[in-house]
């Protein structure tokens, strides 16, 4: 059996790019249109800045090197990938070719350290949303019979006095409100094929009717959509994955309330044979939103998917452990990279879901 180069190439670790003599794409392997977060057909003819950022790297920088035809190499370097403003560490080496393109190989060194944090990180969410989980069942329960006794003595009091009663009612129904949200998704995803960018344009409906309801001289959010039309459906819950994405999006829209020009980007693609938890996955679908808000604060990075974690006046800190939630049960990942001027937020998703019964 003949098994073809660029089949080989595609099962590399390593991500290998072709460039040619104006250092314009001409070809990704699966683990560096992964790595960069674009398809072939979409990257072909791009610069290759476009992708990748590093000194060496630049065009001059580039060509300076590569006078010598001779490849070079550089390790333990941190590299840019544009598309989503994520920094690796990486090692890469650079060869010229006889026919005047350019082979780079690009060996990310921080994946799998990547994987490891993200395993740790989701055993830490999942143990602190079962306590959270058990706490709001202890408060909840209570609360019914608060609620019953409040009513009782409204049926007591006289007219004048049902606002003290009332008032009463009202807290009652904002905690069980609250307990409801911290208890998290109400049932188990429902799943169908479903076409990911229909989820993303319905995110977007919302979001633009929310705005114009709640402030109309507000100045209006720019939605940018960079969709792959190559994403495959999935296995998921529709409403559920709707609701994953729009805590996100509002979130974004929330940081984007003292910008100028505010923009949130949607982007979708395929990534080929990505690690969630223990198991590599031919094919995930990636969602990216990011916006150009002034960023995350470093100090709650860490914590961000907990319970209570916010920097949002009146908020509670439940929308993004609830995103976490859904798409745990959709065995997924979510990641987030912050910085001034640019926040991403990353889902991947498998296409399919393991069969149950």
């Amino acid at each position: 059996m003949i098994i073809e180069p660029i089949n080989i190439l595609d099962h590399l670790k390593s991500a290998v790019v072709v460039l040619d003599r104006e250092l314009s794409v001409l070809y990704l392997n699966q683990t560096a249109q992964s790595l960069c977060g674009q398809s072939l057909p979409r990257s072909l003819g791009v610069p290759f800045q476009d992708l990748f950022k590093d000194p060496h790297l630049e065009p001059k920088a580039l060509r300076t090197n590569l006078v010598s035809d001779q490849p070079f190499t550089k390790r333990e370097t941190s590299l840019l990938i544009t598309s989503s403003g994520e920094k690796i560490t990486a090692n890469y080496s650079i060869s010229p070719q006889q026919d005047g393109s350019v082979l780079i190989e690009i060996e990310p060194l921080d994946r799998f350290k990547k994987i490891n944090r993200e395993d740790q990180n989701r055993t830490t969410q999942r143990a602190t949303r079962e306590l959270v989980r058990g706490l709001a069942h202890e408060v909840k329960n209570p609360l019914g019979g608060i609620r019953g006794a409040a009513q009782l003595l409204q049926a007591e009091l006289p007219t004048e006095q049902h606002e003290y009663t009332a008032v009463i009612l009202d807290e009652v129904d904002r905690l069980r409100h609250l307990v409801d949200r911290l208890l998290g998704p109400d049932r188990p995803p429902a799943f169908s094929q479903v076409n990911i960018h229909q989820i993303l344009e319905r995110v977007i409906a919302l979001e633009t009717a929310d705005i114009k309801t709640s402030d109309p001289s507000d100045d209006a959010v720019e939605f940018i959509r960079n969709y792959d039309p190559s994403v495959p459906n999935i296995q998921a819950d529709a409403e559920q994955l709707v609701q994953a994405n729009l805590n996100i999006v509002r979130n974004a829209r929330a940081a984007l309330e003292a910008v100028n020009n505010p923009i949130i980007t949607l982007t979708t693609s395929v990534v080929h044979r990505f690690t969630i938890g223990k198991r590599i996955h031919p094919l995930v679908v990636r969602i990216t939103i990011s916006d150009n808000g002034p960023g995350i604060p470093p100090d709650i990075m860490d914590q961000l998917f907990f319970p209570m974690v916010t920097r949002k006046v009146n908020g509670h800190g439940l929308g993004l452990p609830l995103t976490q939630a859904i798409i745990d049960q959709h065995r997924g990942i979510i990641d987030c990279a912050s910085s001034p001027g640019l926040t991403t937020f990353q889902i991947y998703l498998p296409l399919e879901q393991p069969r149950h019964g």
